[in-house]
């Protein structure tokens, strides 16, 4: 009497096994009907594909007792429910014929791997599966890539800022929108984490936030009432490398819901956020680090330390930079004077302040002006690469292309809507009090809300050392040129 097993799998299950049930069940009637031994439980890998690469553990626990020689046969439903992939088949083909193993199918041809003849067959079906596998992915990619052109969601509408049908949420809507000014103000995702963690923000499952979450949120074009698709390798050039934009799907039509934001404000999102550079460097350690600008120079200034005078905010000269480095400041008591001036400035009424809505450079003109400046920085990086420019030139160049940078970004932060003001305490006394809880990037982005350049003058007195906030000059958003 032969002994055998029984070998079950489906890629994908709702829950209730009745699929990989039914194939057990047919495997039993086949072991009675031929008179075999089933000398171990059924193996089962249940909801699990046999193309995706995944392990399947009872099906590697299966192969280990056919290498101990323990079974005669496998019995199994049918021939792609054991091995889908021509690699696998291979495998199994000479494992079986090594040790004169059987796979016996209910719905498809037995494959005796003893003979020549059945190794033969067994190659044949392997393709004929493979092939079979192939044209049924083809098959899907082309109806997701037709869903997405129309502009129809990719499974459930229900994610965080959206119903189940679609229409924007009422709460969730609003902190999205929140997520999104804060981020574009240069808010960094750690800050917001901790923020929507203090608020007792859940998520969808009633959670907690991650960075990666808020990160992949607020990247999707979802939220700007737009459908994105995420393509297959096959589907694009000969090196089978996807076109994608900052590690998303391809924006391929607007989808048939509202946008919480606009598209252009995704554009700039995943350029903010795909930028490698944020995943290696910490945004400003310090409250007005890279915000306090050098009046000589007009360079952003750092944070320096010494044990003669201190912290301090210092325009600290380095070769190429274009940086004098002849302006300096005490640091904790200029951190004090601008939370104070900022604070005072955004409560004035009672209320926190809103600012303009967006009128001097809309966003989706300021992604435009932004790609074209990058494209400019990447051209002479190119060209000095090749020998085509000096050292001079490609400096100057980069100096200038920076600065364009630098006075489009001053230029886009004025106008910008400013909701994450509406986060802010109600009274000026428990902003001031909670001031020192906030992380820095939070209070970083409080200071970009409402202050359009912050300019370091020269002394006034050469040779005095005692602290002039006056030297402080600030230019305010839209809204606040009055204070």
């Amino acid at each position: 009497m032969l002994r055998v097993a029984i070998y079950a799998r489906i890629s994908a299950d709702d829950g209730t096994a009745l699929g990989v049930g039914r194939q057990v069940e047919d495997c039993l009637e086949r072991i009675t009907k031929d008179g075999l031994d089933l000398v171990h439980e059924p193996y089962v890998d249940n909801d699990v594909s046999a193309t995706s690469g995944k392990r399947r553990p009872q099906f590697e626990a299966l192969i280990e007792s056919v290498e101990r020689h323990e079974l005669d046969a496998v019995v199994c439903y049918a021939g792609d429910r054991f091995v889908r992939r021509l690699g696998e088949w291979a495998d199994v083909i000479e494992l079986f014929g090594g040790t004169r193993t059987s796979l016996l199918c209910c719905q498809s041809p037995d494959l005796e791997m003893a003979t020549a003849n059945g190794r033969m067959v067994a190659g044949v079906l392997a393709s004929m599966a493979a092939g079979e596998t192939s044209r049924l992915s083809e098959r899907v990619v082309r109806e997701k890539l037709a869903r997405a052109r129309a502009g129809k969601p990719n499974g459930s509408m229900r994610s965080f800022g959206y119903n189940a049908d679609g229409s924007i949420n009422d709460v969730e809507g609003p902190i999205v929108r929140e997520m999104v000014d804060r981020v574009i103000a240069g808010e960094s995702i750690r800050s917001i984490v901790l923020d929507l963690e203090l608020r007792k923000v859940p998520t969808i499952k009633g959670g907690t936030w991650r960075g990666p979450t808020v990160r992949v949120m607020l990247m999707s074009a979802k939220i700007s009432g737009q459908r994105e698709h995420t393509p297959k390798p096959s589907q694009f050039a000969p090196t089978g490398t996807p076109k994608r934009s900052n590690g998303l799907g391809q924006i391929v039509a607007d989808g048939i819901w509202d946008g919480i934001i606009t598209p252009g404000e995704t554009a700039r999102l995943r350029e903010i956020l795909g930028d490698p550079a944020r995943r290696t460097q910490r945004g400003g350690r310090y409250l007005l680090t890279g915000i306090m600008i050098c009046g000589s120079c007009m360079k952003p200034m750092n944070s320096h330390s010494d044990q003669r005078d201190g912290r301090k905010y210092q325009c600290i000269k380095i070769p190429g930079t274009g940086k004098c480095g002849r302006r300096s400041i005490a640091a904790e008591p200029s951190d004090a004077f601008i939370r104070d001036v900022v604070l005072s400035a955004i409560y004035q009424g009672g209320n926190p302040r809103r600012f303009a809505q967006p009128v001097v450079v809309s966003i989706d003109a300021y992604a435009a002006q932004r790609s074209g400046l990058d494209a400019e920085r990447k051209s002479a990086a190119a060209r000095y690469g090749a020998g085509a420019i000096d050292d001079d030139t490609f400096d100057t160049e980069n100096a200038r292309i920076k600065d364009a940078i630098r006075r489009l970004d001053v230029r886009y932060s004025s106008t910008a809507p400013t909701s994450l003001l509406g986060s802010l305490p109600r009274s000026l006394s428990a902003a001031r009090s909670q001031w020192d809880e906030w992380h820095v990037d939070k209070q970083r982005s409080v200071l970009r809300a409402a202050i359009q350049e912050l300019v370091l003058l020269p002394r006034r007195h050469v040779g005095v050392n005692r602290y002039d906030a006056t030297r402080l000059q600030i230019s305010w958003q839209r809204g606040l040129e009055n204070v």
